[in-house]
């Protein structure tokens, strides 16, 4: 028994080094002011964001860039609270955004995500495709990140960061150590040339190639993964896939607001890993498994066989120094904190979160705005 774990430990630690030298290929910078020439559809979907949606039309009003460049296609996504009266108003105060509200037409999509942004993009009359959510807020220069992006490498595909805002309770900051846990992965996957995580909420493509590569076929019997799929379809047809590394280029998204909608959205995104093709993700996915699992498994084991003790808290020590000197280098990147006290009833939480999670994905159902969606 001692000895699996021992080895489901070390493979832990080789993926978190690959990971961390991955990270650090990654040459963070401010965004250069080069010309801008690349154009932009920004298309958002949305459902009973009524929240947060207006926050987000205005940090796009801000956006540092050409206006003739760019144009945002709002989708209404059958929302039923005040969100579409929200963007009306705004837009009849600001008449100068180059912005348009359209209506998704399925009411019983089983992926409707995908069909609200396929229908946007199929409306879109710019070059490049760029994705956020209604929940998000982008900075004045992310499009110019993007372009600078794209005039330097001529990419299909672009990834960028996202993180959530930060408030002062310990749910938001469980989110935030497990969202940068994400990010790491994003980042270091990119570095090491072979990606295998993005966001939904801060993804550009150029848009001849999104239908080139056929995104969302084979796909679109899952609710989730416009993102991951399309990294993968993107990866598979050896397209130019980069990640503009810019804390400018940053997207700012809400954590959930209760540890019941925290664990389902991560069934939600757990479900898309599990279908995903790539070796990479579901590699490091199991391993990453294991390694909480084992340290789950352990501590049950504490309570009957007190020899096991010292064996979990070395594990547990190990565990928490190697996620800490990965974590605090992704939170310098995006120029975050990480309190040292709150991390260490995180390091005991987590774990049994991560099991738990990976789990029940397998077999549970899981809700989405207000929508049921079975395995």
């Amino acid at each position: 028994m001692l000895i699996i774990v021992l080895i489901i430990l070390l493979a832990y630690i080789s993926i978190m080094v690959w990971l961390f030298l991955g990270i650090k290929k990654l040459q963070f910078s401010r965004v250069k002011s080069l010309t801008a020439t690349s154009s932009f559809s920004i298309c958002i979907p949305f459902r009973n964001e009524e929240l947060y949606v207006e926050n987000l039309l205005y940090s796009l009003k801000n956006i540092d860039y050409p206006t003739h460049l760019y144009e945002i296609i709002l989708v209404n996504d059958f929302s039923s609270d005040a969100s579409v009266a929200i963007c009306k108003s705004f837009l009849e105060v600001h008449p100068y955004v180059n912005a348009q509200i359209i209506h998704a037409q399925n009411p019983h999509s089983t992926s409707p995500k995908k069909e609200a942004l396929l229908q946007a993009i199929k409306l879109s009359t710019k070059e490049y495709i760029i994705t956020t959510d209604a929940d998000c807020e982008v900075s004045p220069k992310w499009l110019q990140g993007f372009n600078n992006k794209i005039k330097e490498n001529q990419a299909d595909f672009i990834a960028g960061p996202v993180s959530y805002f930060s408030t002062k309770n310990f749910l938001n900051y469980f989110q935030r150590l497990d969202f940068l846990s994400l990010q790491a992965a994003t980042l270091g996957g990119f570095g090491q040339r072979h990606p295998f995580l993005c966001n939904g909420a801060n993804l550009c493509y150029k848009k001849d190639t999104f239908f080139n590569v056929n995104a969302f076929a084979g796909n679109h019997h899952i609710a989730s993964g416009d993102d991951i799929f399309l990294l993968e379809k993107m990866i598979e047809n050896k397209k130019n896939i980069q990640y503009v590394a810019s804390a400018e280029a940053m997207v700012f998204t809400h954590a959930t607001k209760s540890w019941k909608a925290l664990f389902l959205q991560r069934l939600r995104w757990a479900s898309k890993t599990t279908a995903s093709k790539s070796v990479y993700s579901k590699s490091i996915g199991v391993v990453i498994f294991l390694a909480n699992a084992g340290l789950v498994i352990m501590g049950i084991l504490c309570i009957f066989k007190s020899a096991y003790l010292l064996f979990f808290f070395e594990y547990l020590f190990i565990k928490m120094i190697i996620d800490f000197v990965v974590l605090i280098k992704v939170a310098d990147l995006f120029k975050l904190s990480i309190l040292k006290k709150d991390y260490l009833y995180v390091s005991f939480i987590y774990p049994i979160f991560i099991a738990a999670t990976a789990i029940l994905s397998l077999f549970k159902s899981y809700s989405w705005k207000e929508r049921t969606f079975k395995k």
